[in-house]
């Protein structure tokens, strides 16, 4: 079943859709579903050291569903951009935009000091964070330092946004505008407190990005990658209005069997 909002879908990954794989395989690409032109995600150095993910057919949490599993873990081995592990679709047209909403349904998650999924110009290619280490570029995380959204134009020159106790599984949503205090983050619904440190980033430009998924984190250089079972995510290239987030987070909510504060919408008599 496709989401209840198409419009600007720019990308769709849904475990569900996953039919080759059994339980405990390596996933080395994740087909993207939307059809927007938005490439599949494809590991990079999953072999190194340990597989970083693998397909999990059945997760309680998310009602018994399938889940591409993120092991985690700390991997001074895996020090250095050239051995980073991550899930990567390179910076398409189909991405490009200077608003996005990210709904992510995970599980089982720990994301402390790692990003869980990130939007960006990945024009420097073999970086992971340090991608935002350079004025021109750009990032548009969840997942960071818990349940957050950052927007980020430079190393140092970021907003958050905290969001709510996600629990052992739920629903992150970031919601990333023109501007810094556009940035907002929820869980199952919840909106967090709007952006609280960091600095003034300037407006995001209308560019082709790409996505990374489960990249470590590089501020601390302490080589940590987020552990979560990840079901879907859905990336639009705008900013959705209230009833249209409602519609996207209650599909999930049902969908997984998911507790949430996101309002259905009232069946017409």
């Amino acid at each position: 079943t496709r989401p209840p909002v198409t419009t600007d879908l720019a990308a769709w990954y849904d475990a569900s859709q996953v039919t080759s794989l059994t339980d405990g395989a390596t996933v080395a690409q994740w087909r993207e579903c939307s059809g927007s032109g938005m490439g599949d995600l494809t590991a990079r150095n999953n072999s190194v050291a340990q597989p970083q993910f693998t397909f999990r057919t059945s997760v309680p949490q998310l009602g018994g569903r399938p889940a591409v599993h993120l092991s985690g873990g700390f991997s001074p081995q895996l020090a250095g951009a050239e051995n980073q592990i991550y899930l990567r679709a390179d910076a398409n047209a189909a991405l490009q935009s200077s608003e996005y909403t990210i709904f992510a349904v995970v599980a089982n998650a720990t994301f402390t000091n790692a990003a869980l999924i990130n939007v960006l110009d990945n024009s420097h290619g073999t970086f992971g964070y340090t991608d935002v280490d350079d004025t021109v570029n750009e990032a548009a995380m969840i997942g960071y330092a818990g349940v957050n959204a950052f927007h980020s134009t430079s190393m140092g020159n970021f907003a958050q946004a905290n969001g709510t106790s996600l629990g052992t599984a739920g629903i992150i949503e970031g919601l990333f505008g023109t501007t810094a205090t556009d940035t907002r983050c929820a869980a199952n619904g919840v909106l967090g407190a709007p952006p609280g440190m960091g600095g003034s980033p300037t407006n995001f430009a209308n560019i082709p990005r790409g996505i990374k998924i489960g990249h470590w984190e590089f501020w601390h250089a302490n080589w940590t990658y987020p552990t979560a079972d990840i079901s879907e995510i859905l990336i639009y290239r705008r900013k959705l209005n209230y009833a249209e987030r409602n519609l996207v987070g209650s599909y999930l909510a049902d969908k997984y069997g998911l507790s949430t504060s996101y309002t259905r919408p009232m069946a017409l008599s």
